[in-house]
Formats: structure tokens, C-alpha cells, sequence
């Protein structure tokens, strides 16, 4: 194993391991829902929670296959590629998280969501959850790119010390 896979490894595949138990733990609670009464009783918030929930699986897939595709080729650089790749794509899903967690807040701060809370007080909550975390991640992605990049541009050696 080289040090870019022991890095991929140490850096990538324990972050994507929590947000994937917590993404198929809400997931099972989210679409495990009544869809039709959770509709009747307001379709913003159905829908925006459906919506936010289906879209943060689709980035854990994604991330787990970049990550584990760069791990076992074994490049020297796989690290790298796979730091810049998800920092590439994660722009889309700043663009399409940060629409998404409107419609979640729009949803939340409405009149009809204090009704959907009492009737569907778990669907609620991971909808709030859910919303908070988009807003972490469109924020973390935004601070955190520049501050990688200008560690590794002053302090090259800053990998060999991990």
C-alpha cells in the first residue's frame, strides 16, 4: 500500500463511513413514512425532505465509489485526485444542495409545517437535521477548499506529517 492509498484510506473512508450510517439511518425513517397522509398533511415538506434525503445518498454513493476507485488503482497521486475530484464536483452540489435547503427552510418556516411536526414529529425532525446539514455542507465546502489549498501552497510537507 502506498502513501496515497494509506492517506485515502486514514482521510476519506472514515468521514464517508459516519455520513453513510447517518444517511441510511434517516433514510430508513424518511421513506419509511406515509407517503400519502405525509402529502395530505403538506406536500412542501414531504417533498423537500424526500428531496434532500435522496440527494445526500446520491453524494455518499458517489464519493464512496471516487474514493474507493482511487484507492485501489494505486497511483502515487490518487489522493490528490481524489481530494480535487470531489472538490470539483462538490461545486454542483453547493449549486443544487443550496436550492434544495431553501425549499427545506421555505417548508419549515411555513404554516402548514408546525401541523406536519405534530403529525410526523421523526419526519420533522430529519427534515431539520437534514437542512442543517446541507447548510454545513455548502459552508464547509465553501471555507474549506481555500484553506487546504493555501496549507499545501505554504507548508508542501504538511501530507508527510499525517
Amino acid at each position: 500500500m502506498n502513501r496515497s492509498q494509506k492517506l485515502i484510506a486514514r482521510c476519506f473512508f472514515p468521514v464517508l463511513a459516519i455520513a453513510g450510517l447517518f444517511i441510511a439511518v434517516s433514510a430508513i425513517y424518511t421513506f419509511g413514512t406515509d407517503k400519502e397522509s405525509a402529502k395530505a398533511v403538506s406536500k412542501n415538506c414531504y417533498f423537500a425532505g424526500v428531496s434532500i434525503q435522496g440527494y445526500f445518498i446520491f453524494i455518499v454513493l458517489r464519493d464512496v465509489f471516487i474514493s474507493v476507485k482511487m484507492f485501489y488503482r494505486g497511483r502515487r497521486d490518487a489522493f490528490f485526485i481524489t481530494l480535487f475530484t470531489h472538490y470539483f464536483v462538490s461545486c454542483i452540489d453547493n449549486f443544487l444542495l443550496g436550492i434544495l435547503m431553501l425549499w427545506g427552510s421555505a417548508a419549515l418556516a411555513s404554516d402548514e409545517a408546525d401541523i406536519f411536526a405534530e403529525a410526523f414529529g421523526t419526519f420533522h425532525a430529519l427534515l431539520t437535521s437534514n437542512v442543517l446539514l446541507a447548510y454545513v455542507y455548502v459552508v464547509s465546502h465553501c471555507c474549506a477548499l481555500p484553506v487546504i489549498l493555501c496549507v499545501l501552497a505554504c507548508k508542501p510537507d504538511f501530507l508527510q506529517s499525517l
